[in-house]
């Protein structure tokens, strides 16, 4: 059985990637966790033991962990960096990971064959007014 992967997008550039839905352990990790613990008891004490439950529990999680972990990991953009979760948790610091990812990003000599980011477009109240004056649109019209 191979993992569930979902398409999701991107929430802040828009682009799709697969991330694993399960975020817990469920039935299927309950019974290979048991059966191993199950195989364990019978390897060790050639019948079973009531101290195979401490496999068991071990079993269950050890799944916890790394499957907190592979969700935890995939969950992140590697267009962008954008972390969701530690947006819901505090904003600004999501934006400033995603700052120095795209800054990280601009460093490395692949990025001009790389396809370009879908980014948001900024409100007018956040954009910075032109240095060369607000009649000047572009050089053309100037000259």
């Amino acid at each position: 059985m191979s993992p569930k992967k979902e398409k999701v997008f991107c929430a802040f550039c828009r682009t799709p990637h697969e991330v694993f839905k399960e975020k817990s352990f469920g039935l299927r990790h309950m019974i290979l966790s048991g059966l191993a613990s199950l195989c364990l008891s019978f390897v060790i004490w050639k019948t079973y033991n009531p101290k195979s439950l401490l496999f068991f529990v071990t079993g269950l999680m050890l799944a916890e962990v790394f499957l907190r972990l592979r969700w935890r990991l995939h969950i992140n953009c590697r267009t962008c960096g954008f972390d969701p979760v530690l947006y819901k948790k505090n904003p600004e610091q999501a934006a400033e990971n995603v700052k120095a990812f795209l800054v990280k990003r601009q460093a490395e000599p692949g990025y001009l064959l790389r396809k370009p980011l879908d980014l948001p477009p900024r409100p007018p109240s956040q954009t910075k007014p032109n240095k060369l004056g607000p009649s000047s649109k572009s050089l053309s019209t100037r000259i």
